[in-house]
């Protein structure tokens, strides 16, 4: 029982200290960006050894993916409970702008670091399939089914729902690359667009009048 105990603490210990490192280095992408953050810098934050560091993620990249993935979930998920909520389509896309812009407004260091990697195809982790062999991510996914659900309950635009869903996607994460709540104040264009001006945006691009 013994024994126990202390692996138990052990692994509490270790799971802890792998918060720390993917907090060092999701602030430290998010600031610096992937080229410019080095494995050096994010053991210096974290408060642990080089080496330890590499024992947990063998390189960059790696670690990279682990923090892009952490928060990922969490978006997931965030975009299921608005899928899986009552309301009508409508509401249901509004909800799902609302949800990811408040989101990435809260972790703005890893929607920097996500957006970086977007928006600029770097670091080129993966190469680039056929098209045939194409999955879309699984947001795009999500907001096809609203769209679906949308066009069969006629309130949205008719076309092809995939193409519908992808745009929608592409105009959320220019918002958040213009906004400085996420950005920084270097990222305003001008007097910028308010939320209220981009959810209006969303309705004319995807809404029908009401009959």
């Amino acid at each position: 029982m013994e024994i126990s105990r202390k692996e138990h603490r052990r692994y509490s210990q270790q799971q802890l200290k792998q918060q720390d490192i993917l907090d060092a280095a999701e602030k430290i992408f998010g600031q610096q960006g992937y080229i410019e953050t080095s494995m050096q810098e994010i053991s210096e934050l974290a408060e642990v050894s080089l080496s330890a560091l590499y024992r947990l993620y063998d390189g960059k990249e790696a670690l990279f993916h682990a923090v892009l993935a952490r928060r990922g979930r969490e978006v997931l998920n965030g975009l299921y409970g608005v899928l899986a909520q009552e309301g009508s389509p409508r509401q249901k896309l509004h909800q799902l702008v609302d949800f990811s812009i408040s989101y990435y407004r809260q972790h703005p260091d890893w929607g920097r670091a996500y957006l970086f990697m977007v928006t600029t195809a770097v670091p080129l982790f993966v190469i680039k399939r056929a098209a045939e062999d194409y999955t879309p991510p699984p947001g795009d996914l999500i907001a096809e089914q609203v769209i679906r659900e949308g066009q069969s309950s006629g309130e949205f635009v008719r076309g092809e729902p995939a193409v519908l869903a992808r745009l929608l996607t592409s105009m959320i994460v220019t918002f958040h690359t213009t906004d400085p709540a996420i950005m920084g104040e270097e990222a305003r264009i001008g007097e910028g667009i308010s939320l209220e001006q981009f959810h209006a945006m969303i309705d004319r691009a995807f809404c029908l009048p009401p009959a």
